[in-house]
């Protein structure tokens, strides 16, 4: 189901790998406790801390209060009344977004469906950074982790899928769904002889060995070739075995899920294959918000 709600067109979303992050400062747990209490303790005693790294705040919420912090490379002796605290290293979704928007931000992620549409985990830590380049511009970024993926090794039989090249202009992230919707789709709907015709398929051609480059597709399975006349060529996919993960949030971050892939691979001793095309499956796709929910496909041999 598509998500319709203006704050997923007010704020743009993007991907970050965050390392470790040591902060010093203070912690909130009572409600008035409030934000401008830590953050005004913060600016008078900012100064005791060791090891400082910069003057930016940090103001982390928790499941059960605040941090109101400074980034430090090393934890010295504290300052009485202050704590340490870590940020691991995960991956992020960051919301930019104007300021006088942040009410509306978490009311709009207060319910499920739409924490579910960005594979959010609220369980972990969320934290913003107070910077003389956002928030004295009216602008913020919240920063909040993704649920973990999980990987699994599957086998598909042979497909054959008819393909619409997609232009190198548009072939990440937001660009790829601009050009899918302004053009891709209605040329795939012309395509007969679909198998699924609701089921998009992204296929990558890796690069050739004289130098042809990688080549993105948009894609439909058929069950012959000659059932799409219509599309520009159609690709014979063998049968092979891939790592799988799911890719649900914007489209701009599906590059972590091949990262995560190609980590997962080499960690579990399996072999990626260079020379087999690289999937991804559609299940739904929301233009208007930019979020997909697909499964991404990377070629090994088991």
């Amino acid at each position: 189901m598509a998500i319709r709600d203006t704050m997923d067109i007010r704020m743009k979303a993007k991907g970050a790998m965050t390392e470790e992050i040591r902060l010093v400062g203070f912690r909130g747990i009572q409600p008035h406790e409030t934000e401008q209490v830590l953050f005004g303790q913060l600016k008078e005693r900012g100064g005791e801390i060791p090891h400082m790294l910069g003057t930016e705040t940090y103001l982390v919420t928790l499941r059960d209060g605040l941090v109101a912090a400074r980034r430090v490379s090393a934890f010295g002796e504290l300052p009485p009344g202050m704590i340490p605290f870590t940020l691991h290293p995960a991956e992020h979704l960051v919301f930019r977004f104007e300021e006088r928007q942040i009410p509306a931000f978490w009311r709009h992620f207060n319910e499920e469906a739409h924490r579910e549409a960005y594979n959010l985990d609220f369980d972990q830590p969320r934290f913003e950074v107070f910077t003389d380049a956002l928030q004295p511009r009216g602008m913020t970024e919240i920063y909040v982790p993704v649920r973990k993926r999980e990987v699994r090794v599957v086998a598909r039989g042979e497909m054959l899928l008819a393909g619409i090249r997609i232009p190198a202009a548009y072939r990440d992230g937001a660009a790829f769904l601009d050009w899918a919707r302004s053009e891709g789709a209605a040329r795939l709907e012309r395509i007969t002889g679909r198998i699924g015709a609701d089921g998009w398929i992204r296929l990558f051609t890796p690069a050739g060995a004289e130098g042809a480059e990688e080549e993105g597709w948009l894609c439909a399975q058929v069950d012959r070739e000659g059932d799409a006349p219509e599309a520009e060529t159609v690709h014979a996919i063998p049968a092979q075995s891939y790592a799988v993960t799911e890719h649900i949030g914007p489209a701009a971050a599906a590059d972590f899920a091949y990262a995560l892939l190609r980590n997962w691979v080499a960690a579990h001793e399996y072999e990626r294959i260079g020379r087999i095309q690289q999937l991804e499956m559609y299940e739904t796709i929301d233009f208007e918000a930019g979020l997909v929910r697909a499964c991404v496909y990377e070629p090994i041999t088991v």
